[in-house]
């Protein structure tokens, strides 16, 4: 009787320690596959960042792209606006010259009343 006995008890140990094992095991995978999943899910968060990192930096090179095209803009009609200021000055100077001569021919020549 003692051997069946611990035929026994030792089956019902060996399928136990066998159960225990491949819980163990699966213990494990179980958690590499977390320890994974946990690394996987920080690399995703950083890669995020970077993504909104990069679009932040993309909007604000717009923004500023913009505001260099504005400027420019600006001050190409400012620079129009003064040509056109000293272009007119340029004009009635000459216009000014034209008239002095005209009065100093008109000096110079003797006017004859018949």
């Amino acid at each position: 009787m003692d051997t069946k006995e611990k035929a026994r008890k030792q089956k019902p140990d060996a399928a136990s320690e066998a159960f225990r094992r491949k819980l163990r095991k699966l213990q494990n995978a179980l958690e590499k596959q977390g320890e994974a999943f946990d690394q996987a899910t920080a690399v995703e968060s950083g890669e995020i960042e970077q993504l909104k990192d990069m679009a932040h930096k993309a909007h604000m090179e717009r923004k500023l792209t913009t505001q260099e095209e504005k400027l420019k803009a600006i001050h190409l009609a400012e620079s129009q606006k003064l040509y056109n200021e000293i272009h007119e000055l340029h004009v009635s100077l000459e216009d000014e010259k034209g008239r002095m001569k005209a009065l100093e021919i008109a000096h110079e020549v003797p006017i004859h009343n018949e």
